[in-house]
């Protein structure tokens, strides 16, 4: 049905363009006597390559062109000689080589611009026809960023490009709707919705269309809409790529992949962030920038359509999302925009990251006393469960807790933390795990790569190795980098021995693999690849805790975003910074004594010796808590990256690491500003040396 009705429109467009075409325009490097043509065609997705072949009167040799199929579309040029009677032929094949369709079309093609020559391919195997457009030109319609509002028209964006893929300027596109009952769009592209539906718009120039599908909504649930997306905005920033590179920076897992720039900022010795929009890693740790501000302007979005929020849910909740939003970039970035649900964010200045997070604090403040003011439950689909106004009043003190403790980008700052105000937000907090789970496929969650048993996700001895009661951490740590491995000098593996039950058990690797630990396992096989890029990333060990998780959610597990331990902990921290060492002792053998430690006093008796410190000697109380801090919040919450976080704020990154982000180049150029970066040995915020005086640092 959708087929025959763009065939409808493509077709009156030929005709209304057929007298009012621009004069044809010779395209550059193209052969005298030829023309270029572009063409496009939408195939299965099994499908791999497009064969086209071209014969006709005063062509000797057929012209042949392959075209590779990518994601289901097939794309390219064609420089064919003009004349009358062009033949083209063409064969569709699949990636295993065998033809699937095929078709052919005679027809003129002339100097310049040209018809759209329409050429369908017929199935061989019982598959749907493949249309295939041959013209001058491509056209592209640019997506929307949200639905479009009843009563608010949508103005549409069609992009034409010539066959060289230059962008045509001032082509004028013919609009269309399919779906007229819905909506109705004017010659400038301004689409109107008059119901609640979706139609699709198309867009018709030389004899080529384009179309996107748009949905309409009235303007309370395009609100609705715009909270939720607010917060899948928000998560995506939580589980998405920027974590990779800061958790391996961290030590929280290793990888030999190169992907998401894992190895490249995790080298020694550590280089500062390559700000350049063109750089391949530059929208992995950019991307958080990007997410944070979407989300905002989804609510800005929502509160437009309706002109305020109509309830004390939808209130409270943009509130909190605005303080997730900010306080992310605060965490991240040494800059950020300060703005609400009702500015936009070209009137305002970057400022500080302390002010940045001020103005996060400030608006979970403003959450807490909104939930106070009545009991309600959010609707499920705004955060993908359902959650009352005192579980939201919980999380925002929870949240609250964990951003100014965290905010601090050296010991200095962490030291001079409100640790009063941390421990009474984290009293206030949530007391049972928070988790989220929106359904998204798992390769969609940057923390299924993380603990994924593969090459991207082992775990590496730096941290975890002060388990280790053997002497063979020592040993490991103090080779030159180059020399490290798992297996040792004179052939000893290094199997981790410690009394930690969330380590696995056994005197070897062997025995270990039959015996794994509550968070630990020493996995079935080496991942071991790339010696290139360091055997020092390389173990034995891997990520048993989540692997229900990671293995399709079984047994309806569902990872945890915010933990009841880290709450307990970041009060512990603050007793110690207070000076109530008993009270931390207490906080630490909470979760110290049930994986198999002896407890500790306020003195920092370590009769386990867990961890051993590089030196090997035993961790004092603060050494213990950071211990029971990395790993009972390891992947969960601050951007999937805990470890790095707390490692900045503890003076335990590795010389160089930087200790902020910039902001992105692309936001800088857009403003008139200049681009610069941050970390690198000797650059700027980049961490002096680690307080662990690794050695060959």
């Amino acid at each position: 049905m959708r087929r025959n009705f763009l065939a409808g429109i493509l077709a009156a467009a030929l005709l209304l363009l057929a007298g009012c075409m621009d004069s044809p325009v010779e395209s550059e490097g193209v052969p005298r006597g030829h023309a270029r043509l572009a063409l496009n065609a939408v195939a299965s997705i099994s499908s791999a390559t497009l064969v086209v072949e071209v014969t006709g009167p005063g062509i000797g040799e057929p012209l042949v062109f392959n075209l590779p199929v990518v994601e289901g579309v097939a794309s390219g040029s064609l420089d064919v000689p003009v004349g009358s009677s062009r033949v083209f032929s063409a064969r569709l094949y699949d990636a295993g080589g065998t033809e699937t369709h095929r078709g052919q079309v005679t027809t003129a093609v002339h100097p310049g611009a040209n018809d759209a020559i329409a050429l369908r391919l017929e199935p061989l195997n019982g598959q749907e026809p493949v249309d295939v457009v041959i013209s001058s030109y491509t056209i592209s319609i640019v997506q929307p960023s949200a639905p479009g509002v009843i009563g608010r028209p949508l103005q549409m964006q069609a992009v034409v490009r010539d066959a060289d893929g230059n962008v045509v300027p001032d082509a004028k596109v013919i609009w269309a709707v399919t779906v007229p009952q819905h909506a109705r769009i004017s010659p400038a592209g301004l689409l109107e919705f008059s119901v609640d539906g979706y139609t699709d718009v198309v867009a018709v120039y030389g004899g080529v269309a384009a179309s996107v599908q748009v949905e309409g909504m009235s303007p309370a649930r395009f609100a609705n809409d715009r909270l939720r997306t607010s917060f899948e905005r928000w998560w995506n920033a939580e589980t998405g790529t920027n974590a990779f590179m800061l958790s391996v920076q961290s030590f929280q897992h290793s990888a030999t992949a190169g992907n998401w720039g894992a190895y490249l900022y995790s080298e020694y010795p550590r280089t500062a962030i390559i700000n350049d929009p063109s750089h391949p890693n530059y929208g992995d740790w950019s991307r958080a920038w990007t997410l944070s501000y979407e989300g905002i302007a989804a609510l800005r979005e929502g509160r437009q359509a309706v002109g305020q929020w109509p309830d004390l849910p939808a209130r409270a909740f943009s509130e909190f999302m605005l303080g997730l939003h900010l306080g992310n970039v605060a965490l991240l970035y040494d800059q950020g925009l300060v703005i609400d649900d009702t500015q936009d964010p070209a009137t305002a200045e970057l400022r500080p990251y302390a002010q940045v997070m001020a103005a996060a604090v400030a608006h979970l403040d403003q959450a807490i006393a909104l939930t106070q003011q009545g009991s309600f439950t959010l609707p499920g689909e705004w955060m993908y469960r359902y959650v009352s106004s005192e579980e939201l009043r919980q999380l925002a003190y929870s949240v609250r807790a964990r951003f100014r403790a965290n905010v601090a980008r050296t010991p200095q700052e962490r030291a001079v933390v409100n640790w009063a105000q941390v421990i009474a937000d984290a009293g206030n907090g949530i007391t049972s795990d928070f988790t989220v789970d929106i359904g998204n496929d798992r390769f969609s969650d940057i923390r299924y790569f993380m603990t994924w048993e593969s090459a991207f996700s082992q775990l590496q001895y730096q941290y975890l190795g002060m388990a280790d009661q053997s002497g063979r951490y020592q040993t490991w740590i103090n080779l030159p980098v180059a020399n490290r491995h798992p297996v040792l000098p004179g052939g000893e593996s290094f199997a981790i021995i410690t009394p930690d039950n969330r380590f696995p058990q056994g005197a070897t690797i062997q025995a270990q693999r039959a015996s794994p630990g509550r968070y630990y396992q020493a996995t079935p096989f080496t991942y071991w690849t790339r010696p290139e890029r360091g055997t020092h990333r390389w173990s034995y060990y891997g990520d048993e805790r989540f692997r229900l998780w990671r293995n399709g959610n079984f047994g309806g597990y569902v990872f945890p975003w915010f933990t009841r331990e880290e709450l307990d902990l970041l009060r512990a921290e603050g007793y110690l910074r207070t000076g109530n060492l008993a009270q931390t002792a207490s906080l630490v053998n909470a979760t110290r004594v049930p994986s198999g430690l002896n407890a500790t006093d306020a003195a920092g008796l370590n009769t386990s010796c867990v961890p051993k410190l590089p030196n090997g000697t035993c961790g004092n109380l603060f050494e213990m808590l950071k211990w029971e801090f990395r790993l009972e919040t390891q992947y969960q919450g601050l951007l999937s990256a805990p470890w790095y976080f707390l490692g900045r704020g503890w003076g335990d990154h590795y010389r160089g690491t930087q200790l902020q982000l910039p902001v992105p180049c692309g936001v800088l150029q857009a403003r008139g500003e200049t681009c610069y970066t941050l970390g690198g040995v000797g650059g700027n915020s980049a961490s002096p040396g680690s307080a662990y005086a690794w050695p060959f640092e």
